[in-house]
């Protein structure tokens, strides 16, 4: 098992409508439908920006797809959430071919949107220890 928290089971959290959690996962599936669907496969020319934010855009879409795959636990919710909140500057800098950021952005938002609905306990990490994990690691990259 690659993350802590993480279950290969397909089970999900229950859905009903009656509930918050279920509420908010039916607005939300509401709300993907009528959102613009970023080009995912779109043709790439021959320079290394292009490929890299091709690259970029495959790799974040597998990263929902997998989470959509997944029961997390709270453990492997905030790992994921914590994964997430590392790699969005990082990724910019390779995807510099996608002119207005959206693509990546919307990417990242399936992704941790994924993470949400998959997990049986969906409570955020707080900011400040999120901000204070990506901190250290921050400093011990500059070290290196």
């Amino acid at each position: 098992e690659a993350r802590a928290g993480a279950a290969s089971s397909g089970a999900s959290a229950p859905l009903s409508p009656e509930s918050g959690l279920g509420r908010a996962r039916i607005e939300r599936g509401v709300a993907n439908l009528f959102q613009d669907r970023p080009q995912i496969f779109a043709p790439v020319e021959a320079t290394q920006a292009s490929v890299l934010t091709g690259v970029v855009r495959i790799a974040l879409k597998s990263l929902a797809e997998c989470v959509r795959c997944q029961t997390l636990g709270r453990a492997g919710y905030h790992q994921l959430s914590l994964d997430i909140a590392y790699l969005s500057p990082r990724v910019r800098r390779f995807a510099s071919a996608d002119v207005d950021g959206k693509t990546i952005d919307l990417l990242l938002e399936e992704a941790a949107s994924a993470a949400v609905d998959r997990s049986l306990d969906p409570t955020p990490l707080e900011p400040a220890i999120l901000r204070r994990i990506l901190d250290a690691k921050a400093a011990k990259q500059q070290r290196v």
